[in-house]
């Protein structure tokens, strides 16, 4: 595993509307890891992995991202680096935008404004696709698909992006049984034998130990770090 670390957050405060929502959390993130957070609800998880991405404010602390002092001008680079799947994306099913579509979002970092996408970003995309078996949804406007097609649409579009980093909230909780044992196939082929670097959200702490190198509870605003058989089986969600 490389020593890089992709990730530094050093005694951030996060508050909305004067409520603390995280306090002095510290977390580092070295390449090749996959870091689990689990917890309650509201305890944070999501404002943590938003925190990584550059999508809210941190209100004290310091946030290092690839070597990198999050700011106005290395945001946009940043976010090149991240490939962020949330919990839940709303969309009404009349807007035209199509699920082959959203996956091809992912190399507009990479194009800029006035490119069209070439056979690389075309490559990109197919393997994408072929790797989250969706060829049967690209078709079908974003807005029609499942839960769970969404969700793998998105990873798709992660992918596609060659992020250096993946932000995935919540991304088991719609699929169904099936999908979720394909799933741990597509996470061994592509991000534990590729080691990507990868935190994982979810409210199963055992879906979690078969998956990350490590496991962080969040909890009343603090990480505390533990994959210990007792937490996970005796602190339930």
């Amino acid at each position: 595993m490389s020593s890089e670390c992709l990730v530094n957050l050093e005694q951030v405060t996060i508050a909305y509307d004067g409520r603390v929502v995280l306090e002095k959390v510290c977390l580092k993130v070295s390449a090749g890891e996959t870091i689990g957070l689990w917890g309650p609800n509201g305890a944070g998880k999501t404002t943590l992995l938003k925190a990584v991405a550059g999508l809210v404010d941190i209100s004290r602390g310091r946030r290092v991202l690839f070597g990198r002092e999050f700011s106005w001008k290395t945001g946009n680079w940043l976010r090149r680096q991240i490939g962020y799947v949330p919990q839940l994306v709303e969309v009404e099913a009349q807007v035209p935008v199509l699920a082959g579509e959203v996956v091809m979002m992912g190399r507009w970092g990479r194009l800029g404004i006035f490119r069209s996408p070439g056979q690389e970003d075309f490559k990109a995309v197919r393997q994408a696709v072929k790797q989250l078996e969706i060829e049967d949804l690209l078709e079908t406007p974003f807005g029609q698909l499942s839960g769970g097609q969404r969700t793998r649409v998105l990873l798709a579009r992660a992918l596609a992006q060659e992020a250096r980093l993946l932000l995935l909230d919540e991304v088991f909780s719609w699929l169904d049984t099936e999908m979720k044992t394909r799933m741990f196939s597509f996470w061994k082929e592509v991000v534990q034998k590729k080691s990507l670097t990868a935190v994982v959200v979810s409210h199963e702490p055992e879906l979690l130990r078969s998956l990350c190198t490590r496991l962080i509870r969040v909890e009343d605003g603090q990480l505390r770090e533990g994959t210990e058989e007792k937490n996970a089986g005796t602190d339930r969600l």
